[in-house]
């Protein structure tokens, strides 16, 4: 109640993320560094190479780890802040702006990582697809449906958590 009265309110959804901010910038920070090796490296080629080796680190199985570990963070912080919307200053409007954003960029993940393994079934084990997106099978037995596809069960398993938690914490008896 204290941060809703003294005017911090405005910055709650960067306040409950915790972590997840922090994973957050520091993967913004490597991708500008990435940029900047990669802009080196076109001027000086014999560079080229870290912008590479990072390259290969950062996209995909990185990103894509790093969106399954801070899930339920995110998810949590923007369905708390899709509930106090507001639009009437510039802060509560980029604040609300983020819980949206936020929120939508969950789905998309789970209906992209649904298309992505439906789309490789036949390449699941194949080397190129692990090199790629094999933290999404990473220890599954891929031969069977729900291996497949239990990184998914598991995200729209939080997601369902985190929706109850937030919404049902008015009514402790549910």
């Amino acid at each position: 109640m204290y941060l809703e009265n003294s005017g911090f309110s405005s910055f709650l959804m960067l306040v409950n993320l915790g972590s997840s901010l922090i994973f957050i910038g520091l993967y913004f920070a490597l991708l500008i560094f990435y940029w900047l090796l990669k802009a080196i490296g076109f001027y000086c080629p014999s560079r080229n190479w870290m912008s590479k080796r990072l390259g290969k680190k950062l996209f995909w199985n990185f990103s894509i780890r790093l969106m399954i570990q801070q899930f339920q963070g995110i998810a949590i912080s923007a369905i708390i802040n899709l509930y106090r919307l507001k639009f009437d200053s510039l802060v509560n409007m980029c604040s609300s702006t983020l819980a949206v954003a936020s929120a939508a960029f969950l789905l998309f993940a789970i209906f992209r990582t649904f298309y992505l393994i439906k789309n490789n079934i036949e390449k699941l084990e194949t080397p190129e697809f692990k090199a790629k997106f094999g933290t999404l099978t990473e220890g599954l037995r891929t031969e069977h449906i729900i291996g497949r596809y239990w990184t998914i069960i598991t995200l729209v398993r939080w997601a369902t958590l985190c929706v109850i938690v937030v919404v049902l914490s008015d009514y402790p008896q549910f």
